[in-house]
């Protein structure tokens, strides 16, 4: 399947997700549509400098399945905890 535009969210907004959100924002053909994380911080920012929607989640993965069918993206990457799966 071919993409005009690769729309990713993010589970998991920690170090990790640090690490390569700056390569996709500068990417012209990847749009952040979305993340989720348990820390509010972590979402507000996530908001305010991608102007993308931050869910809220519980640390659990049937709660982690559930945001991220909800990112809508093409792709989620999920940047959990240590012991969180998807």
């Amino acid at each position: 399947m071919a993409y005009d535009t690769l729309r990713v969210g993010v589970a998991g907004l920690g170090e990790a997700a640090t690490e390569f959100l700056p390569d996709y924002t500068g990417a012209p053909r990847v749009r952040l549509v979305g993340a989720a994380d348990q820390r509010a911080a972590a979402r507000e920012r996530f908001e305010a400098e991608i102007k993308g929607k931050a869910y809220e989640v519980i640390p659990d993965s049937k709660h982690w399945r559930e945001r991220a069918r909800e990112l809508e993206g093409d792709v989620v990457f999920g940047t959990l905890p240590q012991g969180s799966s998807l």
